[in-house]
């Protein structure tokens, strides 16, 4: 794979979760996240959910709003078995 077809490996039918603090400049304050999101869906990704968290930078597992971070997690994995 190279930085164009960098998703051809992943199977189409996985579920994946994008997550990202919406104030993180390595993302790009957001459009990073974005535009995976919607490279993965253009490349008929089904089930590509993309959550920001509008308070948080780059290590938001590990600031201090983890809790939620977290929970959101959690939340997304039940959905995928319910």
């Amino acid at each position: 794979a190279n930085q164009r077809n960098w998703y051809q490996a992943i199977p189409k039918e996985l579920p994946i979760l994008i997550i990202s603090g919406a104030e993180d400049p390595v993302g790009d304050f957001s459009k990073g996240p974005a535009k995976i999101q919607k490279q993965l869906k253009h490349a008929g990704f089904q089930h590509v959910t993309l959550r920001l968290f509008p308070t948080l930078r780059h290590e938001i597992l590990l600031e201090t709003e983890k809790a939620t971070v977290f929970q959101e997690i959690g939340h997304w994995l039940t959905d995928l078995t319910n």
